[in-house]
């Protein structure tokens, strides 16, 4: 039996989806045979779960069923000690695929720290097989990256003149980010006491996934005193009806503190997932897979 190891980083890996996520490594090849991980990110009633399988590829170039031992693995960041570890051992047929439908909870293995708006998660994967050496000749290792694409910025709007704002009435404005992406605003009173904030983002010409942004009412010291925080998934090109319950009869209330010089002051933060961006991989002989994980390390763990 001989032995080939897969290591897969995902970086930047979005939160929950209310339909969930599918996720395929870059596909790796073990001898005549074509493997890829799938790993699923599915909400059940108990919470979000990572389900991962072990697949074979449809269309490989060996004619016949293979037997694999195989383990799945959550590693730590530094790829050197094992969070979470199942294992097992199939005949794969082309196309055919083994794992756990609930390997794990994402929240157990994610290591987003919760504590910076635009610290996306990273997760670190380990693939053992075990073979037939008529299939795997050499013992060999890949380590392979799937990189998720984001957008993501801050900008201070100051509405002028913002007691004077009469409902249906609108104040807009405008930003670019560095990477196209165009973040349009708009605020409006919907009674005389009220008004709902509303968001529109426009993908320019990008395929966003998922949007979420926060907003800050800054006080005439330029301290964050208010914050509403939302998420919004797929069909980012419609009208965001943003949560902002704050009244305009709230805010003139105390007006020395939220209008300072009738300037209602909002600072905007955003982050947009533009689906994955880049797939890389690396393979080398075992003996040599100290110094390859090194460089991997080097590359992507900065």
């Amino acid at each position: 039996m001989n032995e080939f190891e897969f290591f897969w980083r995902i970086e930047r890996f979005i939160f929950p989806e209310p339909n969930g996520i599918i996720i395929f490594s870059p596909p790796f090849h073990v001898g005549r045979s074509t493997w890829h991980l799938r790993l699923d990110l599915e909400p059940e009633r108990d919470g979000h779960y990572f389900a991962m399988y072990l697949q074979r590829a449809e269309g490989d170039g060996y004619p016949r069923p293979i037997d694999v031992e195989f383990t799945l693995s959550f590693l730590t960041v530094d790829f050197k000690s094992v969070k979470l570890s199942k294992s097992n051992k199939f005949s794969f047929d082309k196309g055919s695929a083994r794992g756990w439908s609930k390997f794990v909870r994402y929240q157990e293995v994610l290591s987003h720290s919760g504590n910076n708006f635009y610290d996306f998660g990273n997760l670190f994967i380990q693939c053992k097989m075990k073979m037939c050496k008529k299939i795997a000749s050499t013992s060999s290792s890949c380590f392979a990256r799937t990189l998720f694409g984001m957008d993501y910025g801050t900008f201070v709007w100051d509405i002028k003149h913002f007691s004077a704002l009469r409902p249906n009435e609108q104040k807009s404005t405008q930003i670019t980010s560095p990477a196209g992406s165009v973040l349009s605003t708009s605020i409006f009173l919907t009674n005389a006491s009220s008004y709902r904030m509303k968001i529109l983002i426009i993908p320019a010409h990008r395929n966003i996934t998922m949007s979420k942004c926060r907003i800050f009412v800054l006080d005439a010291a330029g301290i964050a005193s208010e914050l509403v925080e939302d998420t919004m998934f797929l069909d980012t090109n419609k009208m965001w009806d943003f949560p902002f319950s704050l009244t305009k009869e709230k805010l003139t209330e105390k007006k020395n503190l939220y209008l300072s010089k009738d300037v209602l002051t909002l600072k905007f933060e955003w982050a947009m997932n533009l689906g994955i961006l880049t797939k890389t991989l690396n393979c080398a002989t075992i003996e040599s897979i100290l110094k390859s994980l090194n460089f991997f390390l080097s590359m992507f763990c900065g």
